[in-house]
């Protein structure tokens, strides 16, 4: 029970209910359904994207930000087409 209090009370866990809070319902239900996807995944594809997401993390942030300037653009260019 202690623990579950102190669990509760984390910044961490009170931070996470503050982002909740601040979501417009659309952002909620999006969540919501992301969540739902995440679930129904069957447990190769999970252990896939943990892969994908610990070897994104260990990339160094210059990297991580250059693929991401690459990606913003190759979309913003399929929206001009």
């Amino acid at each position: 029970m202690f623990v579950l209090l102190l669990l509760a009370s984390s910044p961490r866990v009170m931070a996470a209910n503050d982002n909740w809070r601040n979501l417009t319902p659309t952002e909620k239900d999006k969540v919501q359904e992301n969540y739902q996807r995440w679930q129904r995944l069957p447990p190769q594809d999970k252990e896939h994207l943990r892969d994908e997401w610990n070897r994104w993390q260990r990339l160094p942030k210059d990297e991580r930000d250059r693929i991401k300037q690459r990606y913003d653009r190759q979309r913003r260019d399929r929206r001009e087409d």
